[in-house]
């Protein structure tokens, strides 16, 4: 995947990335990446996840689609439920879909894990007229995959569209208070983030110069939450997963 040009106004002297999201279970894509390129991470995670209780509008089996946009979602659901046994799955990319391995299970659809708005496009491709259809998602997450499904769909065949909420993101306990310092002294290459959240915690740990604050951001969504505290992504991934993070680093 080739870097994008953005990636120009990233500082190459320094070689330390600030990762602000957990360390992933099994394989560490990002770390891998990392480790290619010789720069070294700075472990500070802004978010843990806490699975929520939650209830659903009718019988899981009514479902004919399962719709998952990250690995959190799968968790949660397959932590309770087990795939109908005429359910299809969709997720968002390719990194969501290794997470259903965990669980015996393989996704139906994968979409190319561009972003949310990309995602309701390529999957409404292959969605049929009135599939009941329920979207499992973080408590913060936005509507966009709900919003472009219904409105992209005829009103004739429109799908009867559900949405529950299995997870949500938190402040971590404990934070590293050296990667803060190291954040404030301006003695990093890059931070990176995967999520609106990991943003806004990290905001709220930040001094005055936040602004001047050099972030590569996962995916349009979370470059969004950046520009509401008027910063700027010096890079945003071409793929919305980890590797496609490191890769602009």
């Amino acid at each position: 995947m080739a870097i994008p040009e953005s990636t120009q106004n990233i500082t190459k002297t320094h070689s330390v990335v600030i990762r602000t999201f957990p360390v992933p279970e099994g394989e560490d894509a990002f770390a891998r990446v990392m480790q290619k390129r010789r720069l070294e991470i700075v472990e500070a995670p802004m978010i843990e996840v806490e699975p929520l209780p939650f209830e659903l509008q009718q019988s899981p089996e009514r479902y004919d689609w399962l719709v998952f946009t990250s690995k959190n979602g799968i968790k949660s659901w397959f932590a309770r439920y087990k795939r109908g046994a005429h359910q299809k799955l969709a997720v968002i990319g390719p990194s969501s879909s290794e997470a259903l391995a965990a669980f015996g299970e393989s996704a139906d659809f994968t979409g190319s894990g561009q972003s949310g708005s990309v995602f309701a496009k390529e999957l409404q491709a292959v969605l049929p007229g009135g599939a009941q259809i329920l979207l499992v998602l973080g408590r913060l997450a936005p509507d966009v995959v709900q919003e472009a499904l219904m409105k992209k769909s005829p009103q004739a065949v429109a799908p009867i569209l559900h949405r529950v909420d299995v997870y949500e993101t938190r402040m971590p306990a404990t934070i590293n208070s050296a990667a803060i310092d190291r954040i404030n002294s301006d003695d990093y290459r890059v931070i990176a983030v995967s999520s609106p959240s990991a943003v806004h915690h990290l905001m709220t740990l930040l001094d005055h110069r936040a602004t001047h604050l050099r972030f590569a951001s996962i995916g349009s969504i979370t470059s969004k939450a950046l520009r509401t505290y008027g910063i700027k992504p010096v890079a945003e991934a071409h793929e919305q997963s980890y590797a496609g993070l490191a890769d602009i680093c």
